[in-house]
């Protein structure tokens, strides 16, 4: 038998600040996370939330940049860098800020190059 709307204990609860929605299964909530929020699958989100810290680590970021195309859920670059045993090393709020400034100067040099042309 199937359980009604009101007999699921919905504890799944979405990272993202201006999201409130709660889902029953980790399966609703990392679809929920791939479509509305443009998180890609769970796998996708761990590789490159794991590749991040270690080129922040290494200070190969740069590299990296290229590979960011998913909006990563908050905490997700701490969770990486605490299964790599780097809990304390990484401040996510540092990593994301150097991501996005990179990202921001990958823009510009772009938007630079296509008014040349």
């Amino acid at each position: 038998m199937r359980r009604t709307a009101k007999e699921i204990n919905r504890s799944y609860i979405c990272p993202y600040d201006s999201c409130q929605k709660v889902y029953g299964s980790e399966g609703s909530l990392n679809l929920h996370i791939k479509i509305k929020h443009n998180g890609g699958n769970k796998t996708d989100r761990e590789k490159l939330a794991m590749s991040l810290v270690a080129a922040h680590l290494n200070g190969t970021m740069t590299n990296q940049i290229e590979l960011v195309d998913l909006n990563l859920p908050p905490g997700t670059l701490t969770k990486a860098a605490r299964k790599q045993g780097l809990g304390e090393e990484v401040q996510e709020q540092d990593l994301l800020q150097q991501v996005q400034q990179k990202l921001l100067k990958k823009q510009t040099e772009t938007v630079k190059r296509l008014k040349t042309k």
